[in-house]
This record gives structure tokens, sequence and C-alpha cells, in this order.
């Protein structure tokens, strides 16, 4: 039986309902059902006449109207009547092929196609029925309700609208219908209703049920007795009466049946229906089957339908269930074939969750599922790959290799996709262990393609573990002409003769083959991206600008320009990466896109800055900045506020640089974050530089308290550094020394160089004004020795702007005596530690 997800979520309600419709005549419904004919609308779902898509197979399909969807009452009471069917059995209960929910949130279920007339439209229409059919109908409503008592479910909801009378002869020609009411009472007896209501329908009810009490197997007793009584006399004891009134004496216990209305053939039966109508369910039957006896014992009864017809009939269910999977993996299939990657998943699973049912099948043939449930699971583990979800591929494959034949086609492609995987999550020896066990077990009759699969596998764990002769050995092995698998091959090729350095060779690999312009593209873009992760600048560059030469859409331009410009300020050719960055934005112009147009008006802005062009810089970066505001862009404006600032900092325009860095902080500070952190430091730092020491402690000091709500140490050291910096110059020299310490403690491998470095120095700094000397500590030392060999190799550069900052901070110093101390131990340190 399938079994998808029912979700009754506000929230997923809300989505589903917006796009949910009931099928129209013709459709094909749930990729299986073609819609023939609608048979009947009611209050909660209407009922169409279908087929199986491609096979002759009639169903009537129930589906519930879309607007009530919103309403988890009747989804659950959906979903419950199909639960409580699909595991009952009997051929006086309906029989249930097939439900679920589609991913637009509609909810179905197949039943079996039913001719004939419910039992209400007999009884209105002949107002009563001889005892001999009457006993007909009872008899087999009672075997329906005895297999389902045996399972501790109750109906709940008997009457003649929900007894079908069929037109086939067979001695199963009574249905019992709308289990939706069922309770199982070994579970929680919750109502499915809203608060007032109670389930079921007041004229059938028995007097417990009317009175929201405990319900039991003896509450459908008293219904059975109720329609065996109107059957026999034509009478309803509540008929007219409002549905309030019927409940009040149900409630008391009012009864208006009359047995002298039963006809004299009935006489036999009269004590069984008395029984069945006692007010109180302790003295009514137990259950269907107490019922069955107390009737056989006063009377012939029909007998039950024997065991070859169940097996008749359940092999019917099951050989319908097995159309169905054929249908959807068909289906599944041809989606795959089209690209159509989230219909093939979903008919993918539609098929395996109705296997689950067939495990234990009697008329189909065991091996034959197992082999369909291994492909489909290998294909449902294909979409998922392509769908990014690896996780969920993994467990297919695993699974699917259960089922396979060993060493078959299918078991070896799926053993070489779940070596993909391996490699994917870094298990480079696991993934080549694999490759090993299906390249020896392939043989002559191995199909080609999956034996390149293999060795492309190869080539790419040789590329990732270094080993790049290997890993363009196996690249060249590549036999098929499947030109996936070609394109593959020559990626790798390009990357291992990259690896070695080989750029030529890679180019002229690129150069003899017949590929297109996207193709030709995404080599050269993988060419230069490795190049540059070498250090071969020049080499990356000539490898994009060849891909200029192609014709490739606007955006792929604007992508290489931008790389082009990165490069080659890189390369410190400043005039190149302005060339680019202006291509950039005239082709983000062209496009008439904004927000690439943003981004690449920065990235000029940057560029002119390298060149210490800051007027001409700051110019981009405000007409950047206008861009954002016509786009409400708010988190870039804060950004962009900070690059101003920037800029105007390294020009020496220290006014307009503080009025940009507090215009990036108030544009972060409904949501402080990291950047706010950073873009308060920096106006403490300008304000620092301006001469407002004390100010500039303040700012410091908001720094630290929101990098430490923010549970961020390493973005605050950058403020602490600062600040302890001011409490040097101010003469509270332990304050310094505990901030510096905190630095230097909270060091990890991605803590930045600078603070690192500059708290050190300072520190020993500060230990030679004390004079201890210009021994440099062990942790500092370590710290420093760390830094050297690790983020940063050079400390020239940092040792340089070190020297720069003391030398700033001396002259704030206002003992003449301390300033000249400090003087000769900044000397001593800068010897100490110079490398």
């Amino acid at each position: 039986m399938k079994k998808r997800l029912w979700q009754t979520s506000p929230l997923h309600i809300e989505l589903l309902t917006r796009k949910a419709t009931l099928p129209l005549v013709g459709e094909v419904f749930a990729g299986v059902y073609r819609i023939q004919r609608v048979l009947g609308r009611g209050g909660s779902s209407t009922v169409y006449q279908a087929t199986i898509e491609g096979r002759e197979q009639e169903v009537a399909l129930k589906i519930l109207r879309p607007e009530l969807l919103e309403m988890p009452a009747q989804v659950e009471r959906f979903r419950r009547e199909a639960l409580h069917v699909s595991n009952l059995r009997h051929p006086n209960t309906v029989r249930l092929f097939d439900y679920g929910q589609l991913s637009n949130g509609l909810v179905f279920a197949a039943i079996e196609l039913l001719r004939g007339q419910p039992l209400g439209e007999r009884l209105s229409r002949k107002g009563k029925l001889p005892m001999g059919e009457a006993l007909n109908i009872i008899v087999q409503v009672l075997y329906s309700l005895s297999e389902a008592h045996g399972q501790n479910i109750i109906h709940r909801d008997l009457k003649p609208a929900n007894i079908f009378l069929c037109q086939e002869p067979a001695r199963a020609s009574v249905r019992v219908l709308d289990f939706g009411m069922a309770l199982a009472l070994d579970t929680l007896q919750v109502r499915l209703t809203t608060q007032g209501n109670i389930p079921g329908t007041p004229q059938y009810m028995a007097p417990e049920q009317a009175s929201d009490q405990p319900l039991s197997k003896a509450t459908d007793i008293y219904a059975i007795g109720l329609i065996f009584y109107e059957m026999l006399t034509g009478q309803h004891p509540f008929r007219g009466m409002r549905d309030p009134d019927v409940l009040f004496r149900k409630r008391h216990r009012v009864q208006r049946y009359n047995l002298d209305a039963l006809p004299p053939e009935a006489l036999a039966v009269e004590s069984v229906i008395a029984r069945s109508l006692a007010p109180e369910p302790l003295h009514r039957y137990v259950d269907a089957d107490e019922m069955l006896f107390a009737l056989e014992e006063r009377i012939v009864i029909p007998s039950p339908v024997s065991v070859d017809e169940l097996y008749s009939i359940t092999a019917v269910q099951e050989r319908h269930r097995w159309d169905v999977i054929l249908t959807l993996l068909e289906r599944a299939d041809g989606a795959m074939r089209g690209g159509d990657w989230l219909k093939a998943r979903d008919s993918y699973q539609s098929a395996l969750g109705i296997m689950t049912s067939l495990e234990e099948s009697a008329f189909i043939e065991m091996g034959e599922v197992n082999q369909e449930r291994g492909r489909a699971l290998l294909s449902l583990a294909k979409a998922h790959r392509e769908l990014n979800a690896s996780g969920v591929a993994e467990d297919a494959l695993r699974e699917a290799t259960r089922f396979l034949t060993p060493g078959s086609v299918a078991d070896l492609e799926a053993r070489t996709l779940l070596a993909g995987l391996m490699v994917e999550q870094g298990e480079h020896e696991r993934a080549a262990a694999f490759y090993d066990a299906v390249l020896a077990e392939m043989d002559a009759n191995t199909p080609v393609m999956l034996r390149d699969k293999v060795h492309l596998g190869f080539a790419r764990v040789a590329l990732l573990n270094g080993d790049f002769a290997d890993s363009l050995d196996f690249a060249q092995r590549q036999e098929s002409s499947d030109q996936t698998l070609r394109f593959q091959a020559l990626e790798l090729t390009l990357q291992a003769l990259c690896g070695q350095r080989r750029f030529e060779e890679a180019w002229e690999q690129v150069e003899q083959v017949e590929l297109d312009s996207e193709a030709r593209f995404k080599l050269l873009w993988a060419a230069g991206a490795l190049a540059a992760s070498h250090g071969q600048l020049e080499e990356a560059v000539g490898f994009l600008e060849r891909a200029l030469e192609l014709d490739i859409g606007k955006a792929l331009r604007f992508s290489v320009a931008r790389r082009l410009a990165e490069l080659e300020v890189e390369r410190g050719r400043g005039e190149s990466a302005r060339y680019h960055s202006g291509r950039a934005v005239a082709i983000a112009q062209q496009m008439n896109d904004r927000w690439r147009e943003i981004a690449a008006r920065l990235a000029l802005g940057e560029v002119l800055a390298f060149e210490r062009a800051y007027d001409q810089a700051i110019e981009q970066i405000r007409a950047a900045r206008r861009l954002q505001k016509s786009v409400h862009d708010r988190e870039g404006l804060a950004r962009t506020h900070y690059v101003l600032g920037d800029v105007c900092w390294r020009a020496g325009d220290l006014k307009r640089a503080r009025k940009y860095f507090k215009e990036a902080v108030r544009y972060e500070d409904e949501q402080p974050t990291e950047f706010m952190v950073m873009a308060v430091t920096r106006v403490a730092e300008v304000t620092e530089a301006m001469g407002g020491l004390a100010r500039a402690l303040d700012y410091y000091k908001y720094a630290i308290q929101v990098a430490g709500r923010l549970g961020v140490v390493q973005v605050g050291n950058r403020p602490r550094l600062g600040m302890a910096r001011l409490q040097l110059v101010m003469g509270d020299y332990l304050m310094a020394e505990s901030l510096f310490q905190q630095i230097i403690g909270a060091t990890h491998a991605d803590t930045l160089a600078r603070e690192v470095v500059h708290a050190g120095l300072y520190l020993n700094w500060l230990y030679t004004f004390w004079g201890q000397g210009a021994t440099i500590p062990p942790e500092i030392d370590e710290a420093i020795t760390s830094v050297r060999g690790g983020v940063v190799r050079d400390l020239s550069p940092l040792l340089q702007q070190w020297r720069h900052d003391a030398g700033g901070l001396l002259h704030h110093v206002s003992d003449d005596n301390a300033r000249a101390i400090l003087t000769k131990g900044l000397q001593s340190v800068l010897t100490e530690v110079q490398p």
C-alpha cells in the first residue's frame, strides 16, 4: 500500500491550497489514473471513475475537496479511512487499492469501482425489504465487521448510506463503505470534529456515542440492529426529528422502536434485534461474531465467502497494485530520460511505497518484485543525486544493493555511484576500495560506459590525493562516445596537467577537442582557477582572456571580467585591473542588472583606491550607493559606507572617514552583527587618529561589549587591541597588560595575525618599560612563532605597521620621562623580534 507523507501543518496547508485544484475529465491524476467521468460529489470529496493509464483496470477515485485541506480534522478523517481499509481484506469491505497525497496537497484514495446502489436508496424506493433479502444484507455487513472488530476497529458511522448493494450475483454482493469515522480501540479515542459536534450520524448512533462517552464494538451492534429493524419494518424510530432532539432522546435512553411492527417471518430474529438495540452497551452483543452466532442459533443464515473466493479477491487487489507499480515505473523512467528529476523522484517513491504491501504476496513473483525494487531504488538515487540530495541518494543506493543481483550491471552501477558519493564526502580510501572491487568483478560483458565511470572515479580520487600522474593515466582511458563522460575525462585531464604545471599542454587539450562554447568555457574557467590556486597568475589570466574570446552570454562575460580584475590586482597591474573592472560595469549596464552593476562599481572603486586614485574611487562607490538605495539594499549600504570610510581613511580625509563608518554602524544598528563590531572599531580608530582618545576609548568599549554579546571572541580582538593601546598611553599599564594577555590567550589558528603579533609586541614593550628587559616571554614568542609559520610567513609588513602605530602612540604620551623610556624600549623590541 502506498504510504505517502500526510502533512496538515497550517503553513504547509496554506502553501498547498494556493495551487491545489481538482482534476478535469481526461487528465492523468497522480501519474497513474486517467479520469473518465465524475461519479458524484459529496460534502467532503468528489468521486471519479478512472482507469489505470495503459491498462483496462477501472477504479473509483475519491479525492478530498481542496478547500478542506485547511481543516486538519477532514484530512485526518480521510487518512484514517484509508489506513483502516488498507488493513481490511474481507470481500464485504470495500477494497482499497491505493492512497496518498500529491505534492500539490490533494489527498486521494483509489477504491474498487462498485456498480449498484446504496441501501439507503433501496429503502427510500421500496420502503421495506423481504426477510430473506434483509437477512442476507445484515449477515454480510456482520461478516465485514467481524474482521474489523477482530483488529479492534469500530466503524462508528454505520447507516444505510454506507452499505452498498452491488449488482454482481456473487455471495459477496454487499460492501461496507466509509471507514472515515472508524476508531482503533487500542489507541487514544480522539474526536476529529469541531468543539460541540459528535462524530457519527445522530439517527443511527448508539446512546453512549450520543453522550460522547467511551465507545466499544457494541456501539456498531446498536447501528446494525437499527438498520435491521428499518429494513424489516420500513420505519425509522427517529425519522423526521431534528438532530438535537434525536441526541437528547438518546442521551436520556428514550427508546422509540416498536417490535410489534416486525413482520411475522421476523419472529425468530426479534430477540436479536431487541438485544442489539439495548440502551446500555453491556446489555448488547459484544461484537459482530457474537451477533452472528446468535443469528445462527435461531435461523439458517447465508454462508460466508469461502477461503478460495477470499484468495481470489486478494489476488485481484495485489495484481492491481502491481499494475499501478509498473505504470509508475514507466512514467518515472520517462521523466528521468527527459530530465524531470522531481517528477521522476515522486513516481519512484510512490512505486516503492506500494511495493511494501507486496512483501509477502502469494500471487506476484517476489524475485521480480525485488529486482524492480532494486532498479527503482537505483534510479531514485540518481534523481536525488541530480537534486543535490546526496544523503538521501546514499541511503537509496545502500538499500538498492540489498535487492539487486550481486555482480549484475545494476549492482555494479549502484556500487560505483556509492563510491562517487564517498569521494564527495572526503572518504577517498573507501572510495578507491569500492572502485577496486567493482573493477575486479567486471568482465567482457560489462558496458563500456560503466567501465569508463569507474576509471573516471579512480582519476578523481588520484587527483584529490595529489597524484596527478595516476589521475592523468585513468582519465585518458576513456573509451565510450558518451559526450558527458568525454567531457568529464577532458576536465580531469586538464586538472591533472595543471596540477603538474603543464599549462601549455592543458591549453592544447582544450584546443584539440571539438566542444561548444559553453563546454569550452567551463574548461577554461576551471583551468584558470587551478592555475590561480597554484600561484600561476599569469597563466590564470591567459586562460580567462581566452574564455572572453568565446561566444558566451553577458552573464559569463561579466564573471570573467570581474575575476580578471581581481587577478590583475594580485599581480600589481592596476591599469589592467581598472580596464577589466570598467568592462564589468559596462556589461552590467548592458544587462540592465542593478545588482551586478553595484558589485562591479564597488570592485572598480577598490581597484582605483589600490592605484591611489581616491577621488575616482569615491565617485564609483557613491554611484554604487545610489543604486543600492534604489533597490533598498540596507545590508549592502552598510558595507558600502564601510568601504567609503576605508577609502577616505587611506586618502587622509579622517573627518569623512569617520562619517562613513558611523553610517555603516547606523545601518547595522537594528540587528548587531560581527560587521557592526568591525564598523564601530573603525570609528574608534579614526577618532583616536583625530586625537579624541577618551571618545575613542568609549567606542572601543562598545565594540567589545557587542562582540561579547555575539560570542565572537576573535572579532573582538581588534577593538580590545585598540583599547589596550589607549590604556598604555593613558598610563593604566595594568589594564593594558590584561587586555594584551587576553588577546594572546584567545589565540586560535584563525586568529588575525595583526592582533596576535601586535599584542605580543606591545606587551613586550610594556615589560621593557617596567624594567624587565627586552626578553620576549615564552607565551608571546610562541604566539609570534605560530603566526610566522602559519597565517603570515613574512612578519616584516606587520612589524613595519606596528612600528608606525607604536611611534604614533608616543606623541600622545605627555610625560617626557615615560616617553623617553618607551622610545628606548621600542627600539629594543624591534631589534629582538626582527626576523
